[in-house]
């Protein structure tokens, strides 16, 4: 409130009189909505028509005037334009499209009366509002009706899309409604999908092979789907033909779009040649067959694990053991593949589609085994063996295992080796370890052969007393390879590959041969015939970004056990000295996964808080022998994942793990064992802005800014994640000019942590009104005369005025004294204010202020006796204007 000085100076002829008045500013306004009824039926006065032209939608609606009594109308036309069942389209667009046309004459928006906004109830409904002023005139113009027309496109990169997905068509609903006759009419809108498209690439076989041994993603090229987003893979071959005769031929392979499922074919030309054979020869380095059972590495066990027949298992061995079987659940995210005649060579993400591989070429596997607290790699790489001749095919058998299978040269299959090295997480060779390998084969039952590293093997285990192993052979080759050979065997075999202190090994198809060969790898529930001991714990501390609350993963590498009894319970106790002293299912989830498959064990496991008095809480969780068992014949080996997600203390020491810089908390979590196996690590718990809401319902002055209104004042209930925590309110994040009446238009209050420096926002709708008051004024000098010098009456005039279009009462009030001081302050004057020549009375109003009343003239007057000295009098006077 600014406060200006009122000046006088007497003098024998006349007193004058300088006034500065003080204005209050106060109002209140109240802000009104509308609800549109809506009905089924057809409207006879409302006609609505939505074609599609070129993927684009034009709207048009028809409202009719006739009939209708200007004096019956609503306030104000309202048309609702609603689009049911979309998302993906551009709103923007809608908004800004949309014309009224009065016959071939446009009505501007611009216009007073006339307006278009999206419901903020509903955002996917535009009104169209005109007053009923707006109204009157054109029904009195003679306008029998109005047409609305806009036009809109879909957004074809929003995956939201998939939301109106109905077959093969984007299907969604427009719906118009007037309040005229409160009903409406919908259509049902139908946009056809393009199905996805490619280009084939001829092929050239030879005579007698069939399409087996072709790759369909190799038959294809240029891939498109028909959005965006999508993603278009190939299925695969839609069935299998014989290419007996030399000639022309085609090849069906069916692709897809992995978000709409849509399908379509390309036929791919073949061209077959007649093929000259190339004599069989067998491998001059092979070496008689000797029978397995003899071997000095074969060990025979029971059922129990324990050696019945054949070389003793070192126990050291199996003590810190690394058990390679895939532990993940999707070999499109963990396989990377590099396949020089693809890109040349470089790295791209398997889309899980069989492939054809040659010399060099590699894969790189993710979660082939779990060790000292992490995930370990593969690096799985192609050496033909024949002098690079044949290729290798890749496939996958659902989410368990690698396939390889020999791919043709000309009619025959030739040999080919898998050098495979163990990498950490980082791609970095992992230290030489004892690793177990579960080895077996697949495909023609007659004839199959496989070969393994022979370097640091030093026991292959089967059970013992099973008659399939009876037809199985050695050879051993010059090359120093261990090779594996099956006569007849009616069923999968498989073996326990048991190597010392290697980092790198090898397998493959040992020779060249008539029919395909494939091998499994990384089977991840293949049989593990002797008990594996339980690794340490591992906990991984997590970063959590969005609930403030300590993260962390408690993971537990579970072999499959060859028997009920070689299982036993599990127990771990998990700490923080930030935990919360109170840690309840409340605040505190504890979820058990297995990684393998994403199978959820928590409703398996027994979960308990331990709380002490003044210390952190404590988490205990056990796993029972019985629960165990369960989880290895669902999931098969794997990873468990036992999440906890804790509340945070309460206590002022977390600051003393906050990085002010980073804004982040760095917890120390703790696991530890039955057996007093520990571990530790580190979360990060990032500090969340600080919260509030804004103020309901506020109004702000069109004419002002941000910069004239105190940010603190639009926010409430803040608070902070931190409960020693104080959140204030900072600043605007930029100035707004309030140019513009309506709402609502929003304004961001900046917010801060005290304890953290961490800034949040507050975003807030106000309503931008006229400003009454902004035109509200009053005489600046008032001039005092005597104006009946018989009576020696002292009188001057002032006048208030309001110059604003706002249909408002301004109340105006004032003192009904004015006091004067002189100079040397020893004199003081009563100034009496007079309205309509009688006395204001203490408490009563001035005037009042409106469109009736936009002025009025006020009087103050004394007599000028009461004027002691000849000096300069100062005074004040306050009015107040005021809407009540």
């Amino acid at each position: 409130m600014n406060t200006k000085k009122i000046m006088s100076v007497l003098n024998p002829k006349s007193l004058l009189l300088f006034v500065f008045l003080l204005g209050t500013l106060m109002f209140s306004l109240l802000s009104l909505s509308m609800a549109v009824v809506q009905a089924s039926a057809d409207s006879p006065t409302l006609a609505l028509k939505v074609e599609n032209k070129n993927e684009k939608f034009n709207v048009v609606v028809t409202d009719s005037l006739e009939g209708l009594v200007p004096k019956e109308l609503p306030n104000q036309l309202e048309i609702a334009l609603e689009i049911k069942g979309l998302e993906a389209y551009n709103q923007a667009e809608f908004l800004e499209n949309l014309k009224i046309m009065k016959g071939n004459e446009e009505l501007s928006f611009k216009k007073k009366g006339i307006s278009k906004k999206f419901n903020e109830e509903n955002p996917q409904q535009l009104l169209i509002q005109l007053s009923k002023e707006v109204v009157t005139k054109l029904i009195k113009e003679g306008t029998t009706s109005l047409t609305f027309k806009t036009q809109f496109t879909l957004n074809k990169d929003d995956k939201a899309l998939l939301e109106s997905l109905n077959g093969d068509k984007i299907t969604f609903n427009f719906l118009a409604s007037s309040n005229l006759d409160e009903e409406n009419v919908e259509k049902t809108c139908d946009l056809a999908i393009a199905l996805p498209t490619g280009k084939a690439i001829p092929q050239t076989v030879m005579e007698g092979s069939s399409s087996d041994s072709l790759v369909a993603a190799d038959l294809v090229k240029e891939l498109k789907p028909a959005f965006d987003f999508d993603q278009v893979e190939v299925v695969g071959i839609e069935e299998q033909q014989s290419f007996d005769k030399a000639g022309e031929a085609t090849v069906p392979v069916t692709i897809k779009s992995r978000e709409t499922n849509l399908t379509n074919k390309i036929e791919v030309p073949i061209t077959v040649r007649q093929n000259a054979p190339v004599p069989f020869k067998p491998n001059p380095k092979a070496v008689v067959d000797r029978p397995f059972l003899k071997d000095p590495l074969t060990t025979f066990v029971d059922k129990f694990g324990k050696k019945v027949e054949g070389k003793e298992v070192d126990e050291n061995l199996l003590k810190n053991i690394v058990v390679l079987a895939y532990l993940g659940s999707d070999w499109k995210k963990d396989v990377i593949l590099s396949i020089a005649a693809e890109n040349g060579g470089q790295e791209k993400k398997w889309n899980g589609t069989m492939k054809k591989l040659y010399e060099n070429d590699y894969l790189i596997v993710d979660k082939v085994a779990y060790k000292n607290g992490q995930y370990l790699k593969a690096k799985i790489q192609v050496v033909l063996t024949d002098r690079g001749k044949g290729s290798v095919i890749l496939a996958s058998e659902q989410k368990s295992s690698l396939i390889f299978r020999t791919g043709t040269g000309t009619s025959y299959h030739y040999p080919f080796k898998l050098e495979i090295e163990i990498l950490d997480k980082d791609r970095q060779p992992f230290p030489a370890t004892n690793v177990l390998l579960a080895s077996g084969l697949n495909g023609p039952r007659d004839y199959n052969e496989i070969t393994h590293q022979l370097e640091n093997l030093q026991n292959v285990l089967v059970p013992a007393g099973n008659p399939l192993y009876t037809n199985t052979s050695l050879r051993t080759r010059t090359d120093k390879t261990y090779n594996l050979k099956y006569y007849d065997t009616l069923e999968d075999l498989a073996f326990n590959l048991l190597y010392s202190k290697t980092q790198t090994l090898s397998m493959g198809v040992a020779e060249m041969l008539l029919q395909q060969r494939e091998f499994r790898m990384l089977y991840n529930k293949s049989q593990i015939y002797i008990p594996i001991p339980y690794d340490p714990p591992a906990i991984e501390g997590h970063e959590d970004k969005t609930t403030g609350k300590i993260k962390g993963s408690v993971m537990q590498f579970l072999p499959i056990q060859p028997l009920p009894e070689h299982y036993s319970d599990l127990e771990y106790t998990i700490t923080s000295d930030y935990f919360a002293n109170t840690l309840t299912a409340g605040n505190t989830v504890v979820k058990v996964t297995s990684t393998t498959d994403n199978k959820d064990y928590t409703s398996k496991v027994s979960t308990s808080f331990v709380e002490s008095p003044g210390s952190p809480g404590r988490i205990k969780v056990k796993l029972t022998k019985e629960t165990l068992q369960e989880i290895a014949k669902g999931s098969g080996n794997t990873v468990l994942d036992i999440a906890v997600d804790a509340q945070l203390t309460s206590d002022k020491k977390l600051m003393d793990v906050y990085n002010a810089t980073t804004q982040e908390f760095k917890i120390p979590i703790a696991v530890e064992n039955q057996k007093q196996e520990k571990d530790e690590d580190v979360a990060t718990v990032h500090m969340l802005a600080p919260k509030g809401l804004g103020v309901s319902d506020l109004k702000v002055e069109r004419g002002r800014s941000t910069d004239d209104y105190d940010a603190s004042t639009f926010v409430k209930e803040l608070e902070s994640i931190l409960p020693f925590d104080n959140v204030t309110a900072e600043r605007f994040s930029t100035k707004t000019e309030f140019t513009k009446l309506g709402g609502p238009q929003y304004v961001i209050v900046v917010i801060k942590s005290q304890e953290t420096g961490k800034e949040g926002m507050v975003v807030v709708p106000v309503t931008v009104v006229e400003a009454p008051l902004a035109y509200v004024s009053v005489t600046d000098t008032i001039k005092l005369n005597e104006v009946e010098p018989e009576k020696e009456v002292v009188k001057g005039s002032g006048e208030v005025t309001y110059g604003g279009f706002s249909d408002v009462n301004i109340s105006v009030k004032t003192a009904p004294t004015i006091k004067l001081t002189n100079d040397l302050g020893d004199d003081i004057v009563d100034l009496n204010v007079y309205k309509s020549n009688k006395p204001l009375k203490d408490g009563e109003l001035l005037t009042t202020l409106n469109q009736s009343n936009k002025s009025f003239s006020f009087d103050l007057i004394t007599h000028k006796s009461k004027f002691k000295k000849v000096s300069a009098y100062k005074g004040k006077m306050k009015v107040i204007f005021e809407i009540p």
